[in-house]
């Protein structure tokens, strides 16, 4: 079973990137022209004197490309490649620039940290390394890739928080105010288990009708993962087994909420896609208390403004670089 720490940072998201990696930051004000083509020199862009080559790009583009199940050899597809290709491209260059203001600044991510956080993702859900790297490759994706990212999000975090962290604050009346609205999220001691849809970026307008015909018993769940999901554990029915509450992320907890067991949850947004979680069982769980909710609250509450301050200071970084862009 796969870990929701992973799925929801870095299943889902190594096709949108999370919170503190580089596609969730500043974008070119004025898109470039972008094409297929390879450029002759196999470098895809300079930023401030360090390369990005082409082969780097198209190994990063390709989980985009496989989730939005573009066929590579239609002619036809050239522009929603370019479109991933630009996107990843934007990614990877403020990438660069916060891993060369971090070193300016001294800040470290060593392959120790790393390796630890993999595994917490195998400790957390009792899975073996095996598992992970065959759950990454049924998405195009490697353990590197993913040692990468969770690399890119340290570094990134803890250029934000010596950055920007101490400028955001949430008063204690925001925190009450949110606890009293979302009590039922705040759960502890409860174990649930799941089933997971992610549709594709092409069936955003066949997602409803899909959820219906599940709900209707004309489609099982089941079925309707294996044929349409780009989730993880699509080709076992979506099953993601059984899932600490408390380790579930905030959108999945309210999509949750209310969802009595053998339901379903209204389609939610992962990116630019459906999604759809069946509530197949859950035991315990008791009500936590304002003090013990305190903390995930407040970090709850300054994650947007934490990303929109992060993405104005990336923002000025990218429009002090030199950026050499060859595609």
């Amino acid at each position: 079973e796969q870990n929701v720490r992973f799925l929801t940072k870095f299943v889902t998201a190594c096709f949108v990137f999370t919170l503190f990696t580089s596609a969730a930051f500043a974008k070119p004000e004025e898109p470039r022209y972008i094409t297929k083509v390879r450029p002759v020199s196999g470098v895809a862009a300079v930023v401030n004197g360090e390369m990005l080559s082409w082969q780097d790009l198209q190994r990063q583009s390709m989980p985009e490309i496989m989730r939005a199940r573009i066929n590579q050899s239609d002619p036809q597809a050239d522009a929603k490649i370019a479109a991933i290709q630009r996107k990843v491209l934007d990614s990877m260059i403020i990438d660069v620039l916060v891993a060369q203001e971090a070193a300016r600044f001294g800040i470290k991510t060593s392959d120790a940290d790393v390796d630890a956080e993999i595994q917490k993702i195998l400790k957390n859900n009792n899975i073996d390394l095996l598992t992970l790297e065959r759950s990454l490759r049924a998405q195009g994706l490697s353990l590197e890739f993913l040692k990468q990212r969770i690399h890119n999000n340290q570094t990134n975090s803890r250029l934000m928080q010596m950055m920007v962290t101490h400028k955001v604050l949430v008063s204690q009346a925001d925190i009450e105010a949110y606890y009293n609205e979302h009590k039922d999220e705040f759960i502890k001691n409860k174990t649930v288990t799941l089933q997971f849809i992610l549709f594709p970026p092409d069936k955003h307008g066949d997602a409803p009708g899909i959820v219906d015909k599940i709900k209707s018993g004309a489609l099982s769940f089941e079925k309707a993962a294996q044929t349409y999901s780009v989730g993880p554990s699509a080709d076992n029915g979506g099953k993601l087994g059984a899932i600490d509450w408390e380790n579930l992320s905030p959108g999945w907890r309210r999509a949750l909420s209310g969802v009595p067991v053998g339901g379903l949850t209204a389609l939610f947004q992962i990116d630019e896609s459906d999604a759809v979680l069946k509530l197949v069982a859950e035991e315990g769980g008791e009500p936590k208390t304002l003090l013990e909710a305190e903390p995930e609250i407040d970090r709850i509450l300054k994650e947007p403004l934490l990303q929109e301050r992060f993405k104005e200071y990336t923002q000025q970084l990218r429009n002090k670089a030199v950026i050499d862009i060859n595609i």
